[in-house]
């Protein structure tokens, strides 16, 4: 089954300014009429790949199959075995305390990358949503997802790993 991963209202707003911005800055160096810049400009190399990277690596959405999780990016999807997860729950902001984002995004396209909580300590976040939050714990990891149903999400995987036989290992 197939969870749609839609952007809350900041990441929009993130997202969407960091666009205008570097098309803004973009059509004023083609529109440049003094002639005074020459090339292509320096901040092109640097924003334009961080739009394509954060575009690649934000969820597109979550799929959940008979054996498997999937976070589906444009670059390499997640895969997350069910017969691997601890735990899985449904989880809000409160509940993960101070949180601070050690090599990741935070808002461009979703959260994405490394974080700290003070709650949950070290994670993976692959989020686009922070109201729709799902907390994943498999082979020692964490991870946090944000499907548009999170209780359902965590029903249907749970309903799952039920029907998993448990320490098959293929």
């Amino acid at each position: 089954m197939r969870y749609q991963a839609n952007l809350d209202s900041l990441s929009k707003i993130i997202t969407n300014v960091f666009i205008i911005i570097a098309l803004m800055m973009l059509l004023l160096h083609i529109t440049n009429v003094t002639n005074t810049a020459s090339g292509f400009p320096f901040y092109s190399y640097i924003l334009l790949p961080v739009i394509l990277i954060a575009w690649g690596l934000s969820p597109q959405y979550y799929e959940v199959t008979d054996g498997v999780i999937i976070i589906k990016r444009p670059f390499k999807s997640i895969h997350v075995p069910i017969e691997k997860i601890s735990t899985i729950s449904t989880t809000t902001r409160a509940e993960l305390g101070f949180s601070v984002r050690v090599f990741g995004i935070g808002g461009l396209f979703g959260y994405l990358g490394s974080f700290r909580s003070s709650v949950i300590g070290y994670h993976q976040s692959w989020c686009t949503n922070r109201e729709h939050l799902v907390l994943i714990e498999y082979d020692n990891k964490k991870m946090l997802i944000s499907p548009s149903d999170p209780v359902g999400f965590v029903q249907h995987v749970n309903t799952l790993q039920r029907t998993v036989p448990s320490g098959s290992n293929d």
